[in-house]
Order: structure tokens, then sequence, then C-alpha cells
């Protein structure tokens, strides 16, 4: 039998990436999964880009210094269990390293779910540690599961954030405008699609290179769409009037000064959601006008939310969510499924340069 494997990055260059042996073997209290796939986005890249700031390196330790394992959203089976509840053979859908096999340490086990209490996760946020079983998941059906587990965690994200801009807590109720950059991503389409399905919702204008524009356009998802080229001479008269909110997604810090300065004095929310665009972290060359960039950290908006509604009707809730898109989504993303780990190493460093089709879904068979 081969032994499993595992895909490391570079901490200080993750657009390498190479293929290593480790063993994995379940002892008392744990459960080995092997891994039966797992998507490929820029919502990754972010997980590397943020590794050391955020914790997302500490998921899944590795023994070398210099080297990483990103956490990705997949689907894994049990083919050896020591704790009651999860029995093998059972599918769950969750938070795994990049890699054939893993180890978890389950507590909490319902039928529907279990939370993982590895050492290394015993801190982290609910959100990446439970793992729900597929059999009785509420957001899980067969036929579409590899556009599930591209978009299960990007519409996620994208439900929050709109559900966070569109509390008056945080914004402006007047809010009139949500600027996005990014547009063609999918997490921005998300968005796009998630307030164009909501009632009283501001308009949105997506922001996009020149090459994206025409699919963004197509996406029928933003009522308006601005290439990065013309944002110091267009973006301002496109937002219209009234309060402005810019969601960052691109993490292009040489955009968003450009867009703080359009809009000035109307912006009146600034955050930062992702970094699609990883080859352009430098800081701008003087301070940002109008107000301070806050970050979306979707585990503390799920927490919230959780809390407030409890865990039952929050999945409920997302799930009513996410149907329609996922039937919306169907015809407008190709899924390409890359077989082994050695030829992940290879998509992912296509998503770190950002040489990828936006019409486009990674999913890996490790």
């Amino acid at each position: 039998m081969t032994a499993p494997r595992e895909l490391v990055v570079r901490r200080d260059r993750f657009g390498e990436a190479r293929v290593v042996e480790r063993e994995r073997k379940a002892t008392e209290g744990e459960v080995l999964f092997r891994i039966e796939r797992f998507a490929l986005t820029t919502n990754n890249v972010t997980y590397a880009v943020l590794g050391a700031s955020y914790g997302y390196w500490d998921f899944f330790p590795r023994p070398e210094d210099d080297t990483g394992i990103v956490p990705v959203w997949g689907i894994g089976i049990v083919v050896s269990s020591n704790v009651e509840g999860v029995p093998i053979g059972r599918r769950y859908y969750g938070y795994w390293p990049m890699a054939d096999h893993a180890v978890v340490r389950p507590t909490s086990v319902e039928d529907a779910a279990f939370v993982d209490r590895s050492v290394s996760r015993t801190e982290r946020p609910d959100l990446y540690q439970r793992y729900h079983a597929l059999d009785v998941d509420p957001l899980h059906e067969e036929a579409t599961t590899d556009l599930e587990l591209l978009l299960r965690p990007l519409f996620t994200t994208a439900w929050l954030l709109a559900d966070q801009l569109m509390d008056p807590a945080f914004a402006d109720p007047a809010l009139k405008t949500v600027v996005v950059s990014s547009a063609s991503s999918k997490t921005s389409v998300a968005l796009g699609h998630t307030f164009a399905n909501t009632a009283g919702r501001p308009r949105v204008v997506g922001l996009t290179s020149p090459a994206n524009a025409a699919t963004v356009w197509s996406s029928g998802v933003f009522d308006e769409v601005v290439t990065y080229d013309r944002v110091d001479r267009s973006l301002a008269d496109v937002a219209g009037e009234g309060p402005i909110a810019y969601c960052d997604v691109a993490g292009n810090r040489s955009l968003r000064l450009a867009v703080h300065t359009a809009l000035d004095p109307r912006l009146e929310r600034s955050v930062a959601v992702g970094v699609a665009h990883s080859s352009h972290l430098s800081r701008p060359d003087r301070p940002l006008p109008g107000p301070k960039t806050s970050v979306f950290f979707v585990p503390d908006r799920a927490a919230l939310r959780a809390r407030e509604w409890g865990a039952g009707p929050f999945a409920e809730r997302l799930a009513e969510a996410f149907r329609p898109y996922l039937t919306w989504a169907r015809n407008r993303l190709q899924v390409r499924e890359v077989v082994g780990l050695n030829a992940a190493g290879d998509a992912w460093g296509s998503l770190v340069t950002g040489d990828i089709d936006p019409t486009e879904g990674i999913v890996v068979v490790p």
C-alpha cells in the first residue's frame, strides 16, 4: 500500500509546492479519513497569504519550519475509526489538508456532524472544526457534489458578507451602492447573486480587468461593471449618489487606494474580504482617504448568527439561499477534475499566479 501523502507549500514562496509522504494512523479517540476530493479556489490562496497572521498554517502543522499545508474544503470517507458514532464508510464534508489522508479527533458527536478537537485545532473557530455527515446534510445533493465543493465555502462567505452589509448595526441603513473588486471571482459573483435576490438591496458595481469584463457582464449579477483602468475616471459617476461600501476581494492595496480616492467622501465602509490578487500586496505610497479598512472574518459572522438564530435555523437559511445559487451556477461553471497530488501542485501554482479561467473550477481527486 502506498504511504499517505500530502501537498506542502513554501511559507515564504507559497507558489512552490511538492508532495511528501507522511504516515497517518488513528489511535484511541481518533478517526482516519481517506480524502475523496477537495476544491481548489482563490479562497485557498487567501489561506496561504494570511497563513501566519490568521493561523491557517496551524490547522495541519508540519514538522519543517519552511513548509506548510494549505487547508481545503472537501469530502472524506472514514477508513478507520476508534470513535463511537463515526462509522467506517460514512462520508463527511469539512476542512481538510491538501492530502490523501487525514486524522481527526471527533468530539460532540451527533448524527449530523461532529467537532474535531485535535491538539492543533482546540482554539480554532467552530466553522473550521465541524464535519457534516453528507447523508443528512441539508446543503448536499450527490448530483452536484463538485459544484458544492467549489461554491459552498465561497457562497457562505458572500451570503454572510451581504448579511453584514445589510445589518443596520454595521452599515448605514441608507446604503445605496456596494462596490466589489475581483468581480470575476466566485466569491464576488456569489455576492452579486445574493444581493440580486435580496429585497431592498443596494446596487452592486463589479470591478474587474478588461480581459474579464465581458464574462463579468454576462453573469448578470452586477448592476454596473467598471474595469480597473477606469476606476479613477468612471467609478464615482457609476457608483451614483448616497453612501457606498467597498468590498475588497482582490486584496490589491494599490487598487484599494484608487477606489478610496475615487469615492471619498461618500465611501462609508471598506471591508477586506480576500486576496485574489496575491501578487499585488505591497502597501500604497500614501494613506487611504476615507474609512479605515476592516477585515471580514467569516467564522465571526457565522458564530454570531448561529448564536442569534440557532445552529439548525442557521443551516436551514444557508441551504435555502444556496440551492437556487447552485442551480444558477450549474451552467456557468465548468468543473476541471485534477487527479493526483502532483497534478494538484501544478493547479495550485496556476491559482497563485492568477493564471486561471474564471469560468472554470478545480476539483482534486488526490
